[in-house]
This record gives C-alpha cells, structure tokens and sequence, in this order.
C-alpha cells in the first residue's frame, strides 16, 4: 500500500504543482471541465505515442552514415511534440471558451502536463518495485524539476507559436513551426542528460532561463486580448 500511496503522490502532484503555478498566468481563469478534459486528452494520448515509438525504435533502418541513436531521440521527441499539440487541439480549438490568445499556451500546457503525469507514473512505478523509498523520492524531485518541467516547457512553446499564427491568421506556418522548435528544444535537454557528463546542472539551467522566457510569452499574449472569430 505504502508502495501505490508514493507512487500516485510522485506520479500526479509534480503535473498538479506546475499546473497551478502556470495557471496563475491565466488572468482569465478557464472552466475547470475543460482543464480536466484537456488534462485527460494529454494522458490519453499517449498510448499511440508508445506505439510510434516502439516502431521507430525497431522497424526504421538508417543508413551507417547517419548516427541512428540521435535520430531516433528526435523522432521520439517529435512525435510527442506532435501529438501533445493534438491533445490541446482536439479539445479546444472549436469549444468558444477558446476566446483569449492566452488559451493556446494555457490549454497546451495543460495536456502537455497530462502526457507528463501518465509518464511520470510508469516510470515512478518501475523505480519503486526495483529501488528504495529514498531513492523513488529522489527520482521524483528530480523528474520534478527535469522531465515534467520539460513537458509543460515544450507545451508552452507551441501554444505560444500557435497564438502567434492566430493573430498573424498563418497557423498553417506558425504550427509546424512552434512544433519544429519545441522538438528541437526537447531533444537538446535530452541530449544534455544522456550524452553530457554533469549535463544535470546545465540543464537545470536552460529551464529555468526557459521559464522566465515562457513568463514573457504569457505577458506577450496579454495584450491581444480576445480572438475575433
């Protein structure tokens, strides 16, 4: 039981934490169902995601000359890119709640951090049912300030580009763009934390420089105001 309890608390209140302290950007709250039915959607999603990568990982064949480890870590983080703007999409972009610029960022976000959650979960359960209680509450601190942080990080970048190609009416390249951006932003942290030695402190570093810089997003979105549909 003690097992389960740390597991749900180490999977769940990391995604729950950043979501609060990232809402409180929103000056405009949004209705709670459609947070939590934005939150589920990015938990959903990401079973097809473990399906496009377990086929990447052992169908593609990439010529000698191509470093295929580093294409695959890209493939991996484009694909989750690509489908966690899904999840905001898929929930939001018809609903009329979706009123302000802000909520692009807000919502993509938001099931960013749903992907995050059910992540975090397999991973916080593998580790307890092979390693200490002390070490599971390691693992969850750093996840914490690492992997879930990285999550709802790379959401903001894209819903910031989506805002972006709403006021300018070119989502069609605004889209691919914040999906391009925050894959690569993605796979350079995980990049950072396989192949750099001490690359934990570094890349500590880049994300809280990419919060402030995502804060600036939320104060640059402010100033449109509402879509004009």
């Amino acid at each position: 039981m003690t097992k389960i309890i740390l597991t749900v608390v180490l999977g769940i209140l990391p995604s729950i934490i950043w979501l609060y302290i990232f809402l409180k950007n929103d000056k405009n709250p949004e209705p709670k169902i459609l947070i939590l039915l934005t939150f589920l959607i990015g938990v959903l999603i990401i079973f097809p995601v473990i399906l496009i990568e377990r086929y990447i990982r052992t169908s593609l064949i990439f010529p000698r000359i191509i470093n295929s480890s580093l294409l695959i870590l890209f493939l991996f983080t484009l694909t989750e890119e690509i489908f966690k703007f899904s999840a905001a999409y898929i929930s939001i972009n018809n609903n009329p709640e979706f009123n302000e610029f802000i909520d692009a960022m807000v919502y993509s976000i938001v099931a960013a951090l749903g992907f995050a959650t059910l992540e975090n979960l397999s991973i916080i359960y593998e580790v307890i049912n092979n390693h200490s209680s002390s070490y599971t509450i390691i693992t969850g601190l750093i996840r914490f300030t690492g992997a879930v942080f990285l999550h709802a990080l790379c959401g903001a970048i894209i819903g910031f580009f989506w805002a972006k190609g709403l006021i300018f009416k070119k989502t069609f390249i605004f889209i691919p763009l914040g999906i391009v951006v925050s894959s690569i932003f993605h796979f350079s942290f995980d990049y950072i934390i396989i192949y750099i030695s001490s690359g934990t402190l570094f890349s500590s570093l880049i994300l809280l420089f990419s919060f402030f810089v995502v804060i600036l997003f939320f104060k640059n979105l402010e100033k449109y105001g509402k879509i004009t549909k």
